[in-house]
């Protein structure tokens, strides 16, 4: 049995609009709250849209004609462009480089309880302070790509200091998720 298809990203109403996992994952990762404007946008550049809450960040390799800028992301998924915010985190600071990481493959198993466990368990191995409740949401958004497995990028040096990302690909599509430690 095939699962259908969803097109991530469409036109609809005269705007964008990020559809399925990919919404979930923008929503999961841009800021709840008010506290610094650009952290509840979304940074697009060509083939890339990116997300931070200043805690967790999302870099989606994707090809779209969406035009570069700072937006605005609906509940429903809706891409507004925000002319009030100028600035947007330095993300590729942050991106961990893959010859100062260690990395390990995670089978994703299908279920998200074991892959969640897994996981952890290699989190913690790696000597990472994280915050669970930070990577649930997202963990579950990319799941829904089932991609089989994904990568663990954790820093080689000082580790519990640094941030750790995971990279899944599905198709023609790349996605980075990184989470800083929590005493960051």
């Amino acid at each position: 049995m095939s699962r259908k298809r969803v097109k991530l990203i469409t036109w609809e109403n005269t705007h964008n609009r990020v559809n399925g996992w990919l919404r979930t994952l923008l929503r999961a990762t841009v800021a709840g709250h008010n506290f610094r404007f650009a952290l509840k946008n979304i940074l697009v550049e060509p083939n890339r849209i990116i997300a931070t809450d200043g805690r967790k960040l999302a870099v989606v390799e994707i090809a779209h004609t969406i035009k570069p800028g700072l937006y605005y992301i609906t509940q429903d998924g809706y891409v507004l462009f925000d002319d009030k915010v100028m600035h947007f985190p330095k993300y590729r600071d942050i991106m961990l480089k893959p010859k100062k990481s260690r990395s390990s493959t995670i089978q994703t198993y299908g279920d998200y309880d074991k892959t969640f466990s897994v996981l952890v368990y290699r989190l913690n191995r790696a000597d990472i302070v994280f915050d669970l409740s930070l990577l649930q949401e997202s963990l579950k958004s990319l799941l829904k790509t089932d991609p089989g497995e994904f990568t663990m990028l954790v820093a080689k040096e000082k580790p519990r200091e640094c941030p750790f990302q995971l990279e899944v690909a599905v198709g023609d599509v790349k996605i980075s998720y990184l989470q800083m430690p929590v005493n960051i």
